[in-house]
Protein backbone atom coordinates (compact mmCIF):
# COMPACT_ATOMS: atom_id res chain seq x y z
CA UNK A 1 0.00 0.00 0.00
CA UNK A 2 1.12 3.54 -1.12
CA UNK A 3 2.84 5.44 2.10
CA UNK A 4 0.98 8.24 0.82
CA UNK A 5 -2.03 6.45 1.13
CA UNK A 6 -1.23 5.31 4.49
CA UNK A 7 0.16 9.18 5.66
CA UNK A 8 -3.07 10.47 4.91
CA UNK A 9 -5.25 8.43 6.32
CA UNK A 10 -3.34 8.75 9.79
CA UNK A 11 -3.06 12.39 9.06
CA UNK A 12 -6.44 13.28 8.88
CA UNK A 13 -7.57 10.67 11.90
CA UNK A 14 -4.72 11.94 14.00
CA UNK A 15 -6.38 15.27 13.64
CA UNK A 16 -9.71 14.20 14.52
CA UNK A 17 -9.70 11.21 16.41
CA UNK A 18 -11.53 12.73 19.41
CA UNK A 19 -14.13 14.14 17.06
CA UNK A 20 -14.94 10.87 14.99
CA UNK A 21 -17.57 8.70 16.29
CA UNK A 22 -15.59 4.84 15.44
CA UNK A 23 -18.11 3.80 13.49
CA UNK A 24 -18.07 7.25 11.23
CA UNK A 25 -13.46 6.57 11.21
CA UNK A 26 -14.52 3.54 9.92
CA UNK A 27 -16.40 4.37 6.94
CA UNK A 28 -14.56 7.36 5.73
CA UNK A 29 -11.40 5.06 5.63
CA UNK A 30 -13.01 2.40 3.81
CA UNK A 31 -14.07 5.20 1.20
CA UNK A 32 -10.17 6.34 0.98
CA UNK A 33 -9.52 2.65 0.78
CA UNK A 34 -11.81 2.68 -2.42
CA UNK A 35 -10.29 5.45 -3.88
CA UNK A 36 -6.76 4.63 -3.50
CA UNK A 37 -8.00 1.46 -5.47
CA UNK A 38 -9.15 3.32 -8.04
CA UNK A 39 -5.53 5.32 -8.56
CA UNK A 40 -3.25 3.45 -7.31
CA UNK A 41 -2.64 1.55 -10.61
CA UNK A 42 0.30 -0.80 -9.94
CA UNK A 43 -1.10 -2.12 -6.34
CA UNK A 44 -4.70 -2.39 -7.85
CA UNK A 45 -3.03 -4.89 -10.77
CA UNK A 46 -0.75 -6.69 -8.92
CA UNK A 47 -3.83 -7.27 -5.92
CA UNK A 48 -5.94 -8.06 -8.42
CA UNK A 49 -3.69 -11.33 -9.59
CA UNK A 50 -2.85 -11.89 -6.07
CA UNK A 51 -6.91 -12.42 -5.61
CA UNK A 52 -7.29 -14.28 -8.90
CA UNK A 53 -5.95 -17.55 -7.05
CA UNK A 54 -8.07 -17.18 -4.30
CA UNK A 55 -11.24 -16.44 -6.69
CA UNK A 56 -10.18 -19.84 -8.76
CA UNK A 57 -9.49 -17.38 -12.16
CA UNK A 58 -12.92 -15.68 -12.01
CA UNK A 59 -11.37 -12.12 -12.77
CA UNK A 60 -14.67 -10.53 -11.88
CA UNK A 61 -14.30 -11.60 -8.30
CA UNK A 62 -11.08 -11.24 -7.96
CA UNK A 63 -11.18 -7.38 -8.74
CA UNK A 64 -14.47 -7.36 -5.86
CA UNK A 65 -12.08 -8.97 -3.85
CA UNK A 66 -9.04 -6.83 -3.97
CA UNK A 67 -10.92 -3.49 -3.73
CA UNK A 68 -12.86 -4.84 -0.52
CA UNK A 69 -9.09 -5.58 0.67
CA UNK A 70 -8.11 -1.88 0.01
CA UNK A 71 -11.30 -1.33 1.99
CA UNK A 72 -10.48 -3.07 4.98
CA UNK A 73 -6.94 -1.90 5.19
CA UNK A 74 -8.26 1.64 5.26
CA UNK A 75 -10.22 0.05 8.52
CA UNK A 76 -7.64 -1.19 9.78
CA UNK A 77 -4.99 1.80 9.72
CA UNK A 78 -8.06 3.40 12.20
CA UNK A 79 -7.05 0.91 14.59
CA UNK A 80 -3.56 1.76 14.72
CA UNK A 81 -4.59 5.20 14.90
CA UNK A 82 -6.73 4.94 17.67
CA UNK A 83 -4.29 2.55 19.83
CA UNK A 84 -1.23 4.60 18.91
CA UNK A 85 -3.48 7.56 20.10
CA UNK A 86 -4.37 5.59 23.12
CA UNK A 87 -1.63 4.42 24.32
CA UNK A 88 -0.72 8.36 25.01
CA UNK A 89 -3.05 7.91 28.23
CA UNK A 90 -2.66 4.21 29.31
CA UNK A 91 0.06 1.63 29.05
CA UNK A 92 -1.09 -1.81 27.81
CA UNK A 93 -4.82 -1.39 25.86
CA UNK A 94 -7.10 -3.39 26.93
CA UNK A 95 -8.39 -6.06 24.19
CA UNK A 96 -10.11 -8.67 25.68
CA UNK A 97 -13.72 -7.25 24.59
CA UNK A 98 -12.54 -7.07 21.20
CA UNK A 99 -11.41 -10.51 20.13
CA UNK A 100 -12.77 -14.17 20.67
CA UNK A 101 -11.21 -17.13 20.68
CA UNK A 102 -13.43 -20.12 20.32
CA UNK A 103 -10.62 -22.99 19.96
CA UNK A 104 -8.78 -21.30 22.91
CA UNK A 105 -8.39 -25.17 24.22
CA UNK A 106 -6.43 -26.40 21.25
CA UNK A 107 -3.38 -23.77 21.89
CA UNK A 108 -3.33 -24.72 25.75
CA UNK A 109 -3.52 -28.59 24.73
CA UNK A 110 -0.37 -28.04 22.48
CA UNK A 111 1.90 -25.75 24.41
CA UNK A 112 3.42 -28.53 26.43
CA UNK A 113 6.76 -26.79 27.94
CA UNK A 114 8.13 -26.74 24.12
CA UNK A 115 6.04 -23.02 23.40
CA UNK A 116 4.25 -22.59 20.13
CA UNK A 117 4.92 -21.50 17.10
CA UNK A 118 1.50 -19.18 15.62
CA UNK A 119 2.41 -18.58 12.03
CA UNK A 120 -0.16 -16.41 10.09
CA UNK A 121 -0.89 -13.57 6.84
CA UNK A 122 -0.92 -9.66 6.87
CA UNK A 123 -5.14 -10.48 7.71
CA UNK A 124 -7.66 -8.90 9.20
CA UNK A 125 -7.04 -7.19 12.57
CA UNK A 126 -2.96 -9.05 12.48
CA UNK A 127 -1.36 -6.78 15.78
CA UNK A 128 -4.23 -8.74 17.80
CA UNK A 129 -3.61 -12.19 17.15
CA UNK A 130 -0.22 -12.11 19.44
CA UNK A 131 -2.15 -9.50 21.72
CA UNK A 132 -5.36 -11.62 22.32
CA UNK A 133 -2.31 -15.22 23.06
CA UNK A 134 -0.87 -12.79 25.72
CA UNK A 135 -4.31 -11.48 27.06
CA UNK A 136 -6.94 -13.72 26.81
CA UNK A 137 -4.71 -17.13 26.88
CA UNK A 138 -2.18 -15.64 29.31
CA UNK A 139 0.98 -16.96 27.12
CA UNK A 140 4.33 -15.34 27.68
CA UNK A 141 3.97 -13.65 23.40
CA UNK A 142 6.75 -12.30 21.08
CA UNK A 143 5.97 -11.31 17.63
CA UNK A 144 8.55 -11.41 15.09
CA UNK A 145 8.22 -8.42 12.81
CA UNK A 146 10.19 -6.35 9.58
CA UNK A 147 12.03 -2.96 10.72
CA UNK A 148 11.40 -0.55 7.67
CA UNK A 149 13.50 2.18 6.68
CA UNK A 150 11.28 4.81 7.64
CA UNK A 151 12.48 5.33 11.34
CA UNK A 152 9.44 7.73 12.43
CA UNK A 153 7.04 4.48 11.38
CA UNK A 154 9.21 1.75 12.94
CA UNK A 155 8.69 4.16 15.73
CA UNK A 156 4.95 4.42 16.15
CA UNK A 157 4.37 0.64 15.10
CA UNK A 158 6.45 -0.41 17.97
CA UNK A 159 4.97 2.24 20.46
CA UNK A 160 1.51 0.72 19.14
CA UNK A 161 2.31 -3.09 19.50
CA UNK A 162 4.01 -2.38 22.58
CA UNK A 163 0.38 -0.81 24.22
CA UNK A 164 -0.42 -4.67 22.90
CA UNK A 165 0.97 -6.13 25.54
CA UNK A 166 3.46 -8.64 23.40
CA UNK A 167 7.30 -8.60 23.04
CA UNK A 168 9.09 -7.49 19.64
CA UNK A 169 11.59 -9.47 17.52
CA UNK A 170 13.35 -8.49 14.47
CA UNK A 171 12.57 -10.61 11.67
CA UNK A 172 16.47 -10.93 10.35
CA UNK A 173 19.09 -12.55 12.70
CA UNK A 174 17.39 -13.54 15.84
CA UNK A 175 16.75 -17.44 15.07
CA UNK A 176 18.47 -18.02 18.77
CA UNK A 177 16.26 -15.19 20.32
CA UNK A 178 12.76 -17.24 19.18
CA UNK A 179 14.62 -20.39 19.85
CA UNK A 180 14.99 -19.47 23.32
CA UNK A 181 11.75 -17.68 23.78
CA UNK A 182 10.03 -21.13 22.53
CA UNK A 183 12.07 -23.17 25.44
CA UNK A 184 10.77 -20.65 28.08
CA UNK A 185 7.66 -21.97 26.92
CA UNK A 186 5.86 -18.94 25.30
CA UNK A 187 4.16 -18.21 21.83
CA UNK A 188 6.18 -16.61 18.93
CA UNK A 189 4.10 -15.16 16.36
CA UNK A 190 4.82 -15.11 12.88
CA UNK A 191 3.54 -13.70 9.83
CA UNK A 192 4.97 -15.55 6.82
CA UNK A 193 3.71 -13.62 3.77
CA UNK A 194 6.96 -11.38 3.25
CA UNK A 195 8.52 -13.03 0.36
CA UNK A 196 11.47 -14.62 1.16
CA UNK A 197 15.19 -14.84 -0.19
CA UNK A 198 15.80 -17.76 -2.34
CA UNK A 199 18.15 -19.21 -0.22
CA UNK A 200 16.00 -19.29 3.03
CA UNK A 201 12.99 -20.19 1.04
CA UNK A 202 11.28 -23.71 0.25
CA UNK A 203 8.85 -24.31 -2.79
CA UNK A 204 5.23 -25.31 -1.62
CA UNK A 205 1.50 -24.69 -2.93
CA UNK A 206 -0.92 -22.49 -2.19
CA UNK A 207 -4.27 -22.27 -3.24
CA UNK A 208 -2.60 -24.79 -5.86
CA UNK A 209 0.46 -23.12 -7.41
CA UNK A 210 3.65 -22.33 -6.12
CA UNK A 211 5.25 -19.83 -3.45
CA UNK A 212 8.35 -19.78 -2.05
CA UNK A 213 7.92 -19.33 2.16
CA UNK A 214 11.10 -18.94 4.22
CA UNK A 215 12.22 -22.74 5.55
CA UNK A 216 12.13 -20.46 9.53
CA UNK A 217 9.35 -21.34 11.13
CA UNK A 218 9.35 -24.84 10.45
CA UNK A 219 13.51 -25.72 11.03
CA UNK A 220 12.24 -23.85 14.27
CA UNK A 221 9.49 -26.05 15.38
CA UNK A 222 11.22 -29.71 14.08
CA UNK A 223 14.38 -27.96 15.80
CA UNK A 224 12.29 -26.86 19.37
CA UNK A 225 9.37 -29.44 19.08
CA UNK A 226 7.65 -26.82 19.33
CA UNK A 227 4.11 -27.50 17.62
CA UNK A 228 2.70 -25.00 14.65
CA UNK A 229 -0.77 -23.05 14.47
CA UNK A 230 -2.05 -21.41 11.96
CA UNK A 231 -4.04 -18.28 13.19
CA UNK A 232 -5.61 -15.54 11.62
CA UNK A 233 -8.10 -12.60 13.80
CA UNK A 234 -10.42 -11.78 11.16
CA UNK A 235 -12.83 -8.84 11.15
CA UNK A 236 -16.19 -10.14 12.34
CA UNK A 237 -18.02 -7.60 9.74
CA UNK A 238 -16.69 -4.89 7.82
CA UNK A 239 -17.31 -2.49 10.22
CA UNK A 240 -16.88 -3.85 13.76
CA UNK A 241 -14.30 -3.34 16.11
CA UNK A 242 -14.05 -7.01 17.00
CA UNK A 243 -12.37 -10.09 15.61
CA UNK A 244 -12.73 -13.89 15.62
CA UNK A 245 -9.25 -15.57 16.19
CA UNK A 246 -9.95 -18.43 14.04
CA UNK A 247 -6.59 -21.37 14.56
CA UNK A 248 -6.12 -24.39 12.74
CA UNK A 249 -3.40 -26.89 13.93
CA UNK A 250 -0.52 -28.05 11.66
CA UNK A 251 0.54 -31.54 11.80
CA UNK A 252 2.75 -33.80 9.45
CA UNK A 253 5.08 -37.19 9.57
CA UNK A 254 8.50 -36.61 10.12
CA UNK A 255 11.43 -38.42 8.72
CA UNK A 256 14.76 -38.76 8.78
CA UNK A 257 15.29 -36.36 6.82
CA UNK A 258 15.63 -32.29 7.82
CA UNK A 259 14.80 -31.34 4.37
CA UNK A 260 12.17 -33.64 3.39
CA UNK A 261 10.67 -32.62 6.85
CA UNK A 262 10.92 -28.54 6.41
CA UNK A 263 9.51 -28.86 3.46
CA UNK A 264 6.33 -31.31 4.58
CA UNK A 265 5.67 -29.22 7.39
CA UNK A 266 5.62 -25.59 5.35
CA UNK A 267 3.26 -27.54 3.63
CA UNK A 268 1.06 -28.16 5.79
CA UNK A 269 1.45 -25.21 7.63
CA UNK A 270 0.39 -23.26 4.14
CA UNK A 271 -2.74 -25.81 3.79
CA UNK A 272 -3.95 -24.83 7.32
CA UNK A 273 -3.44 -21.11 6.14
CA UNK A 274 -5.01 -21.73 2.92
CA UNK A 275 -8.52 -22.99 4.76
CA UNK A 276 -8.40 -20.82 7.43
CA UNK A 277 -8.38 -17.68 4.72
CA UNK A 278 -11.15 -18.92 2.56
CA UNK A 279 -13.13 -17.97 5.28
CA UNK A 280 -12.89 -13.92 4.07
CA UNK A 281 -10.15 -13.44 1.32
CA UNK A 282 -10.89 -9.72 0.96
CA UNK A 283 -9.22 -9.43 4.29
CA UNK A 284 -6.00 -10.60 3.54
CA UNK A 285 -4.24 -7.34 2.44
CA UNK A 286 -1.32 -8.52 -0.03
CA UNK A 287 -0.40 -5.98 -2.49
CA UNK A 288 2.82 -7.23 -3.48
CA UNK A 289 2.98 -9.90 -6.13
CA UNK A 290 2.32 -13.45 -3.77
CA UNK A 291 3.19 -16.44 -6.21
CA UNK A 292 6.57 -17.78 -7.99
CA UNK A 293 5.01 -16.73 -11.42
CA UNK A 294 4.13 -13.18 -10.90
CA UNK A 295 7.21 -12.89 -8.73
CA UNK A 296 9.71 -13.38 -11.31
CA UNK A 297 10.12 -12.70 -14.59
CA UNK A 298 10.68 -16.41 -17.44
CA UNK A 299 14.86 -15.21 -16.70
CA UNK A 300 14.07 -16.05 -12.93
CA UNK A 301 14.70 -11.75 -12.22
CA UNK A 302 12.23 -10.40 -9.56
CA UNK A 303 9.69 -8.57 -11.14
CA UNK A 304 10.29 -4.84 -9.92
CA UNK A 305 6.99 -3.19 -10.49
CA UNK A 306 5.93 -4.80 -7.17
CA UNK A 307 8.43 -2.63 -5.21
Amino acid sequence: MSKTVISLIVDFFLLSINLIPVQVSYRVASFIGGVAFCFMATRRRITITNMARLAEGNIELAHELARKSFQSYGVYVVDLIRLLHQSRKIGVRDVRSRVEIPQASVVHDLRRGKGVIAVGLHAGMWDFGPAAACQLLNIPTSAVVDEFENQRLNFLLQKIRHSLGFDLIASKGQALRIYRRLKQNNLVSILVDVPPIIEESVEVQFFGEDILIHDGPARLSILSGAPIIAGLPMRIDRYSDKALLLIEPVSFESTSSMDNDVVSLTQSMMNAIEKLIKNNPSQWHMYRYFWTEDRFDSGGHTNLCQD
